[in-house]
């Protein structure tokens, strides 16, 4: 995967304002910040990395389908979960 920068290749923000809320685990990506774009090794792909808001490891991931010009599918990436980060809890 390359990292990639400019301007998204289509408008996939309607989709993301059609995700449901529970897709979320109870993290806040509404500032839509975009810190992170990856296009796969075959050009086909980007993986849009969404920034949670309270959370640097985690993110509201678009796959965006180039070939198509649509959102192939989200998911929520949640790197604390997926690396088992213990994170200190605040006091």
């Amino acid at each position: 995967m390359d990292r990639v920068e400019g301007a998204p290749p289509f408008d996939f923000w309607p989709y993301v304002e059609l995700i449901p809320e529970a897709d979320y685990d109870g993290f806040d990506c509404d500032e839509g910040q975009v810190s992170n774009v990856w296009r796969s090794d075959d050009g086909r792909f980007e993986h849009v990395l969404i920034d949670a808001k309270d959370d640097s490891n985690v993110f509201m991931v678009i796959v965006l389908d180039l070939q198509a010009q649509c959102v192939f599918g989200h998911r929520l990436l949640n790197l604390n979960k997926e690396y088992g980060i213990d994170l200190p809890s605040a006091h």
